[in-house]
């Protein structure tokens, strides 16, 4: 079956509608297309052409989108400024992915009159995410979870105090390194307790560079056999959670998510500790 011209597709889509970029690729690069037949795919001839076709075709394909704000999120093979900006001409913003290490740089400065040669195409480099990323003085948004621990703070230092859930979570920081890694013990205390009860664990987040992005790894060690599916459920809500807010779509209650993990985990909500 022929998929829709990307055209009427934009067209008839609510304003500011993200939609996946594989028909995009295929409307404006081509299927079978003849001039790139005999090369290789990958060869540095087929990619100029393929990418001159794409330019070429964007005036034929994308028609009549300047009345709305599209937004196209699509791969990284999409990440050409020449056909960025043929897309931006008809006012449409394509969303790439970008490799930790790709070369990024600040926009050709202003040609000044009598210049001679060509004119510059880019401007000074900047650093690479990944430098961004290792650099300790690069400032983050902050991002909320609502109801990720109830009430509570963790002194941003080693050694640091941490309270959590109104003081039913406790412990100190024993590993802090801004944008890699943060640890703490994790004691748990009922209400009027001055001791635990409970045997104490350490919880970990780790930031590590993944393909074009970033993993975060989350570990609980130990814990109490009876509390490992309970554990397993908790920690994969919260994470749901901070997915949802990360990728921007609608955050659920959390009881949403804590009701699809429990039977994930087997957890009966009823009688969580079974």
């Amino acid at each position: 079956m022929q998929r829709p011209a990307l055209a009427a597709a934009i067209m008839g889509a609510p304003r500011g509608l993200a939609v996946d970029g594989d028909d995009l690729r295929g409307r404006i690069l081509g299927r079978g297309e003849p001039r790139l037949g005999l090369l290789k795919a990958g060869h540095p001839v087929a990619e100029t052409l393929r990418k001159q076709v794409a330019i070429d075709r964007v005036d034929h394909v994308v028609q009549g989108v300047v009345a709305r704000d599209a937004v196209r999120i699509t791969d990284s093979g999409f990440s050409a400024l020449e056909f960025l900006s043929a897309l931006r001409r008809h006012g449409v913003t394509c969303v790439t992915r970008l490799r930790l290490d790709a070369v990024l740089c600040q926009p050709a400065p202003p040609r000044l009159p009598g210049t001679i040669g060509r004119p510059r195409t880019k401007g000074a480099r900047l650093p690479t995410l990944a430098e961004v990323l290792a650099d300790k003085t690069t400032r983050w948004q902050r991002i909320t979870v609502p109801g990720w621990y109830g009430e509570g703070r963790i002194e941003p230092h080693l050694g640091g105090a941490v309270e959590l859930m109104g003081g039913h979570i406790r412990g100190v920081v024993t590993q802090w390194q801004p944008a890699v890694r943060l640890t703490y013990t994790w004691n748990v205390f009922n209400p009027g307790e001055a001791v635990s009860q409970y045997p104490e664990s350490y919880l970990t987040f780790t930031l590590a560079a993944a393909g074009d992005g970033t993993a975060l790894t989350l570990e609980h060690l130990p814990v109490l056999e009876q509390f490992v599916k309970l554990n397993a459920m908790g920690w994969h809500t919260y994470l749901d959670m901070l997915v949802a807010l990360v990728r921007g779509t609608a955050l659920e209650a959390r009881d949403t998510y804590m009701t699809a993990n429990a039977k994930r985990y087997g957890v009966d909500l009823a009688n969580p500790l079974g």
